[in-house]
């Protein structure tokens, strides 16, 4: 549980971070003239999308952790993801 909760911090830091980043970019002018604002809001898009991902996954490993839960990502599970309960 902890490399979950601590992968999923490190893709929300950076997510924000490059939230930011790109936000700061586009008012500014060292994003090239070519480029549209199409990629832009697609680039702020993912980035969000990255950071409900890395939250959703860290209050997935709070959860596991306080509950005494397991996770076992299987390729032979049809949902790919199993959660062991401790009894």
């Amino acid at each position: 549980m902890y490399w979950i909760g601590a992968g999923s911090l490190i893709v929300v830091f950076f997510s924000i971070r490059a939230y930011l980043n790109n936000a700061y970019r586009w008012r500014t002018p060292k994003f090239p003239q070519n480029y549209s604002r199409m990629y832009f809001y697609i680039l702020q898009g993912l980035n969000i999308l990255l950071v409900i991902a890395g939250v959703l996954f860290l209050m997935l490993s709070i959860v596991c952790q306080v509950k005494g839960y397991h996770i076992q990502f299987l390729s032979s599970s049809p949902y790919r993801i199993e959660i062991l309960t401790g009894s």
